[in-house]
């Protein structure tokens, strides 16, 4: 039967891969689910469409392009970019990647099929720890709670393919540790740093963790408490950049400067429901969070899994808010509601009866449901046509660059 069920799958990629999609969306169960949405991921990068200069896809699909039409670059003359003050390469993964695929194809589709390879892994592997804890049938309270998982960085998330990526990879080294896999789960989530150099944070905050063990009624107080602590400026933060070596230092400037803190600014006036939908959902969360605290602490006591994904999520969240006057800062919530959300998710599976009280479950829900309609909202912006309705095929033949959006305004 498994095997039946994986031809079908494959036929049905191989003809339409969003229909194949669908299928393991309803039939989660299936042994060849995470590797459905791996293989979607990779098409969806094939057909992924690139608007706008300001993006950073359009930075990768313009650097790549330059790298394809200079053949003759060595390997060791690429390493020599990489750690360096003029091309502030201080994240090896995604230049390494375009150049390597550089030196096959110019055509950018193809490199956005790569980061769909490697964002896709880990996507589905996270994906696929939680549908794992599901042993029978999933409860309709815990679907909004997988399916906020898979929305917080989805696929469409390759337009910013290093942090996004790191996310992830990041992420499946906590799962892998909460698991027992203590080599397996630190190393991955050491490597995070090779895709994006700022998860330096959360992985001082794990290590913070692992030290002090899974303290819950210690986190939960730290978590509300950071609600009423100042901010730390973007100011006093410049004064510790500056002991980094050069090519760091110049890197996290740009991050701290005021042209992108008003471009930041600019794109939130610009897309208000984008940053609305997290403000709500934020306030929602921690409501639940509440609840846990006063009702839930000795369950997520007893559960090693229970407790050492939400120790961390609450103290990367405490952090995330200290730190958040920083600009890009905040983006270190969504990884912290990564590992909360796992954690209710598997809460909420695991109990037999009702987790939450309606009075609670409606708020959740209602930002569950705009979270949802906005982020897909937001994925319109890269998918095409083909990304629907095409193939691994057609994409040989049609080249679009028209995104989906266009079609609905």
């Amino acid at each position: 039967m498994d095997k039946r069920s994986t031809v079908v799958s494959l036929a049905l990629f191989l003809f339409m891969p969003f229909l194949a999609l669908l299928r393991v969306f309803f039939y989660y169960k299936l042994p060849e689910t995470k590797n459905v949405i791996w293989l979607f991921t990779i098409f969806y990068g094939l057909t992924f469409v690139i608007i706008g200069g300001g993006k950073d896809a359009a930075r990768y699909k313009n650097d790549f392009v330059k790298l394809a039409e200079d053949p003759h670059i060595t390997f060791e003359e690429f390493t020599g970019y990489l750690y360096n003050e003029d091309t502030r390469y201080v994240d090896i993964a995604q230049p390494l990647i375009s150049f390597i695929v550089s030196r096959f194809t110019n055509s950018p589709k193809y490199l956005f099929a790569t980061f769909g390879l490697v964002f896709g892994f880990f996507y589905s592997r996270n994906i696929n720890y939680l549908l794992l804890r599901v042993r029978q049938r999933m409860k309709p309270e815990a679907i909004p709670f997988i399916v906020l998982f898979a929305l917080l960085v989805a696929i469409w998330q390759i337009n910013g393919f290093r942090f996004w990526t790191a996310a992830h990879v990041f992420i499946y080294g906590i799962f892998n540790l909460n698991d027992g896999k203590k080599v397996k789960g630190i190393l991955f989530s050491t490597l995070s740093l090779l895709v994006h150099f700022s998860f330096v944070l959360p992985l001082i905050v794990l290590l913070f963790k692992l030290l002090l063990g899974n303290r819950i009624m210690l986190f939960f107080i730290i978590y509300f408490a950071s609600f009423f602590i100042d901010q730390v400026s973007p100011d006093s933060f410049t004064s510790y950049t500056s002991q980094l070596p050069s090519v760091f230092e110049e890197r996290t400037q740009s991050y701290l400067s005021e042209e992108y803190l008003e471009t930041r600014m600019q794109d939130t006036h610009a897309n208000w429901y984008v940053e609305g939908r997290y403000t709500v959902f934020k306030y929602a969360l921690t409501a639940l969070l509440v609840v846990v605290f006063f009702k839930y602490r000795k369950d997520i006591r007893e559960d090693t899994t229970l407790a050492g994904l939400l120790s961390f999520g609450l103290l990367l969240s405490s952090v995330t808010t200290i730190l958040n006057g920083i600009p890009s800062m905040d983006r270190f919530y969504t990884v912290a509601n990564m590992a909360i959300l796992a954690a209710l998710f598997i809460l909420v599976q695991m109990r037999r009866r009702t987790t939450f009280k309606w009075w609670v479950r409606i708020p959740f829900i209602a930002s569950f449901v705009l979270y949802t309609i906005v982020e897909i909202r937001v994925g319109f912006d890269s998918m095409g046509l083909m990304t629907i309705i095409g193939n691994p095929l057609t994409t040989l033949f049609v080249e679009e660059d028209t995104p989906l959006i266009n079609y609905i305004k």
